[in-house]
């Protein structure tokens, strides 16, 4: 029996559910970036000479890949900082993509050249990200300190679309960028048939100089952000301009499972996506660690090899306790709840964060009021 890429991707997961095989990950190639994003959670100047002595050499992440891929790793998320910061990173790439790895790259995408365009069309990785601060000079300075980050990004789509790279866009949304919505839609729209908005703004992961909490959205106005895109959205689908909105969404997302057995570890766990039972993140400075935002559990794959380390960390996850109260909340299905954002948040995994449950019971009461108005359909 033939089976579909969805089909044959789920049942991929599920097996490596049912056997603990690390199938996702990310390698966090560098904390450096050419960008001053105030809400970014790790971004170390582009010259930080301390950062670049503790970053790991390109040997070292080839051979963790190898490691990794021998362990069962097949999807290999490429981020930073900015990788393309690194004069290393088509080494690293290169040999990651030869050893047959589903590699997907996250960028801010200002340090393509065309010449860099064209590399990568000669060797496409299955998705370049494209993360979109603004939609105009004043807002990239704003977000990134950077005004003409704004035409070198939009210049390198053009590149990288010429080369007939699978290209996504994304957003982060904050306080500086809010507005931009309606354009940034356009832009994605432009470039490709996605737009991820990253709804979620963590406090910072380790020291670097930037104000996450300073620049998120309110609880409310991150809703409200929500409702409008959406709306937006909807709105261009009239007029055959579609782009598929992904809020919220991220690659550490866990697939919808079947079996017994994966339902039954999966009630079981503190995690509902892939973080610490098929999903890892390496980062720059060489700690294998449940997803991006935790700094906990914890392990170290360059110095104990990376199935130790993965089984340490895939067996701390699995101690990890559930919220009692967020378990019980009547909102739960509306809320960002998970033990990384707890964790970041509060300092703790069984302690709700005020700012998701404000978030939560808005949605909810928004949700309701839209079902309330919605006319009765009579029939004829």
């Amino acid at each position: 029996m033939s089976l579909n890429w969805k089909e044959f991707n789920k049942r991929l997961a599920a097996n490596a559910l049912e056997n603990g095989i690390p199938i996702s990950g990310a390698f966090e190639l560098t904390s450096r970036c050419n960008f001053k994003c105030k809400m970014c959670y790790v971004a170390c100047p582009a010259n930080d000479i301390n950062a670049i002595s503790m970053e790991r050499s390109a040997d070292e992440w080839i051979e963790m890949g190898k490691q990794a891929r021998d362990a069962g790793l097949l999807y290999l998320i490429l981020t930073g900082g900015e990788v393309f910061i690194r004069p290393d990173f088509q080494k690293i790439y290169e040999a990651l993509c030869n050893m047959g790895l589903n590699l997907t790259i996250y960028t801010n995408a200002s340090l393509i050249t065309p010449e860099k365009a064209r590399w990568i069309g000669s060797m496409p990785p299955s998705k370049l990200s494209v993360t979109v601060y603004g939609a105009s000079p004043e807002t990239y300075e704003r977000i990134t300190g950077s005004a003409d980050g704004f035409n070198r990004t939009i210049q390198a789509l053009d590149n990288l679309k010429a080369q007939n790279i699978n290209l996504e866009i994304k957003t982060t949304v904050v306080e500086g960028n809010y507005r931009d919505y309606e354009q940034i839609y356009k832009i994605a729209h432009t470039y490709c048939d996605n737009l991820g908005i990253v709804n979620y703004i963590s406090p910072r992961r380790e020291g670097c100089g930037s104000d996450p909490m300073g620049n998120r959205l309110s609880s409310i106005d991150i809703v409200n952000y929500e409702r409008y895109i959406t709306e937006y959205g909807e709105k261009m689908r009239q007029k055959d301009k579609n782009v598929e909105l992904k809020i919220g969404q991220d690659e550490m997302e866990q697939n919808n499972l079947f079996s017994d057995k994966v339902n039954k570890m999966l009630e079981e766990s503190a995690f509902k996506c892939q973080a610490g039972k098929t999903g890892f993140w390496i980062t720059w400075d060489g700690r294998l660690l449940p997803c991006g935002l935790l700094n906990e559990p914890v392990a170290k794959p360059f110095e104990i090899g990376f199935v130790n380390a993965w089984q340490q960390v895939r067996e701390g996850c699995m101690r990890v306790p559930k919220c009692q109260e967020c378990m019980e909340c009547d909102v739960r299905s509306e809320c960002m709840v998970c033990p990384g954002r707890l964790m970041t948040e509060t300092g703790c995994f069984t302690k709700p964060a005020s700012y998701l449950c404000e978030s939560a019971r808005y949605r909810a009461s928004l949700k309701k009021q839209r079902v309330q108005a919605e006319p009765v359909k009579i029939a004829t």
